[in-house]
């Protein structure tokens, strides 16, 4: 664990100096479940009596939605109620991620001021608000959402708003109205042994919503400090979600509620620029080698002219460009040798 047992870096007194709005937040949810143990910050994700209430009041013949709802809490039951919440990450960690990602510098500041807050007190968690990430499709928004789970070292879940078409992909649907029951957050943390994933809900402006349902509803409540006691409607017992550390992209903010941006911390994701591309062609080159196991029959560095060809592509579109590449030269090549590209 990182402290500042000396004076600290730039670095660091830069992230703590703009800090004072994440201290208001983590005050603001100290009294929302997070309880210090013995050794280790802990959540308490679920009380068991009231989930074996809720069971004892099921139908004697239950429908096919009860049934769900029953497996669900069963299942629930099964995992603890108390659960150890991951140890924050090192904040040199947090803000290597600006090598890798160097045009999210703003988003990776916002997680190193948690993240500088933590360090100072072991026993806490790294508290922020919900990132917006906005910016143009594919230059790198769902690829530096993973990376920053993969550096806090949790689960990362995530749901495509373009595919949900009601409320109760996040929040459930009551039993009586169809044969649905616990919604995909229940389903995806409440029965993990992770209380503090990140969630990302990519592409939340392109949710459908009509005068009945709206996907983004159970946000209103999830995103403020009505999580720690947020009650899925297809199970009707409270469940703790302050712990999920959620990030929501969007290429279009202008079609976003007013209230649900006022909970978010606002990320403008520019695309890199020349200077940026540079160091993100070399990095993506180097992941694809290390992660194909044909990658040892390539150079391990690309040539100054191929950099150059594709500085012009956003990230997505670099990978693409690589592996129609790669598939021709695989046509065209036996692969006993190395190639240049």
């Amino acid at each position: 664990m990182q402290r500042f047992s000396s004076r600290p870096s730039s670095d660091t007194a830069a992230v703590v100096s703009n800090a004072g709005d994440l201290v208001r937040d983590w005050l603001a949810r100290s009294a929302t479940g997070h309880i210090t143990g013995a050794d280790h910050l802990v959540l308490t994700m679920y009380q068991p009596d009231l989930v074996r209430d809720r069971l004892r009041g099921l139908p004697s013949r239950a429908s096919e939605a009860a049934q769900t709802m029953q497996a669900f809490a069963n299942a629930l039951l099964k995992t603890p109620a108390v659960r150890r919440l991951a140890s924050p990450p090192l904040l040199r960690g947090v803000l290597k991620l600006k090598h890798k990602f160097p045009n999210f510098g703003e988003a990776v500041d916002t997680l190193a001021q948690a993240t500088a807050l933590t360090n100072l007190h072991p026993m806490t968690s790294p508290c922020f608000s919900p990132l917006l990430l906005v910016g143009p499709p594919g230059i790198g928004k769902t690829a530096f959402s993973r990376a920053v789970a993969r550096t806090f070292g949790v689960p990362f879940h995530m749901l495509q708003l373009s595919h949900a078409t009601a409320s109760f992909s996040l929040g459930g649907l009551d039993l009586q109205y169809a044969k649905d029951g616990p919604g995909w957050l229940a389903n995806s943390v409440a029965l993990s042994d992770c209380a503090d994933p990140f969630v990302l809900l990519d592409e939340i402006e392109k949710a459908e919503s009509d005068l009945h349902h709206d996907p983004r509803a159970a946000l209103y409540s999830l995103w403020d400090d009505s999580a720690s006691t947020f009650v899925d409607d297809g199970v009707k017992f409270p469940l703790n979600f302050s712990g999920i550390r959620w990030i929501a992209t969007c290429n279009d903010m202008a079609r976003l509620h007013g209230t649900l941006i006022s909970r978010c911390t606002v990320v403008n994701v520019p695309p890199p620029t020349p200077d940026q591309t540079a160091g993100i062609v070399k990095d993506i080159y180097s992941g694809l080698l290390a992660d194909a196991p044909w990658g040892r029959h390539f150079e391990p560095q690309l040539r100054a002219e191929v950099i150059e060809v594709l500085a012009d592509q956003l990230p997505r579109d670099k990978k693409k460009a690589w592996f129609r590449r790669w598939a021709w030269l695989r046509c065209a090549d036996s692969g006993t040798s190395p190639r240049r590209i």
